[in-house]
């Protein structure tokens, strides 16, 4: 494949482009595993199909592109192992270069390869399938085909599940969407266009997914308070902890207690990758801090100094 590689940068935000202004990708440069572009956080939805126990284990990636979907399962999914196919390894290069792509073989499998050519030949099974693959002019090609998408659902395990990145829909007209019902026997469904013309598809095999709007609204909170995809911002997209003072339970005390490698993201280092200056005290004593209107504690033995910073902060404001 030829085509150019163009990184470029405004604002705080890295792009990934293939001969056009099109983005292929984004990252912030201060939170470099968030989801900068919204069509890649509807994608995310897919978490939320099946019961907490249910998070997928074995996790197939069809097109890389910069990386963010890669990096954020790779962080937030920390038992998963993932697989990711992508036909440039100029890509791959500018992935690992310029967009923070984790070099980890052992749970980030890179492949080489097309992705069509890896779903009709791979014996592996997934439980979750992501395909987000696009030429330099923004066409999947083969991997929006009904042979595609028949070849995925025969990879996918008993409950696995299915996204798929779906441009330029017109409104009414299904097009690949239509082999994607086909190939899952219209187990299937389709979120509404994202404002950057991205439509998301997801399908699923075994049990029947039968979510309530309030429960998928319960577990996107649950979701959102777990991940941090949806940390607290102002309107300008600045994380509200950004330059402000703060405490939280610390990497060393996760580790002290054995739950580094078991949580799915160390609240010390995410906090500091939203701009947060961290204040904090040895191991489990009791430390808590104001910045404003803005309490935080470190632990759970900082509850009370926590509950006196409130109380004081409540008697100056209504005195």
């Amino acid at each position: 494949m030829t085509f150019s590689i163009d990184i470029r940068e405004k604002d705080g935000l890295r792009t990934l482009h293939f001969d056009s202004d099109r983005v292929q990708g984004a990252m912030r440069i201060a939170q470099p595993y968030e989801l900068a572009l919204e069509y890649t956080r509807e994608m995310m939805a897919c978490l939320l199909m099946r019961d907490a126990d249910r998070i997928p284990r074995s996790i197939l990636l069809i097109g890389l592109g910069a990386g963010s979907q890669a990096k954020f399962l790779y962080r937030h999914c920390p038992r998963a192992h993932l697989t990711a196919v992508e036909i440039s390894p100029r890509v791959v290069d500018a992935a690992r270069e310029h967009f923070e792509l984790p070099d980890d073989p052992a749970r980030l499998e890179i492949v080489i390869g097309d992705g069509c050519e890896y779903m009709q030949t791979t014996g592996k099974v997934f439980d979750l399938i992501l395909v987000d693959g696009f030429n330099e002019h923004a066409h999947p090609g083969d991997l929006n085909t009904l042979p595609f998408y028949r070849a995925c659902r025969a990879r996918l395990s008993g409950q696995g599940l299915i996204a798929v990145n779906l441009i330029g829909l017109s409104h009414g007209y299904k097009g690949g969407y239509a082999h994607i019902e086909t190939a899952f026997d219209r187990r299937a469904a389709l979120f509404p266009k994202c404002k950057s013309g991205n439509t998301i598809a997801f399908a699923a095999t075994g049990e029947t997914i039968d979510i309530s709007l309030d429960e998928l609204q319960d577990r996107a909170r649950a979701f959102e308070a777990r991940t941090g995809l949806a940390f607290a911002r102002f309107d300008n997209g600045d994380p509200v902890v950004k330059g402000r003072k703060v405490s939280a339970f610390t990497n060393s005390e996760e580790a002290a207690a054995g739950l580094a490698g078991e949580v799915p993201f160390l609240l010390e280092t995410r906090l500091s990758e939203l701009g947060a200056e961290i204040r904090k005290a040895p191991n489990f004593q009791p430390f808590a801090i104001a910045d404003g209107n803005l309490i935080t504690g470190q632990n759970p033995a900082s509850a009370e100094k926590a509950a006196k910073l409130v109380i004081k902060q409540l008697k100056a404001r209504h005195p």
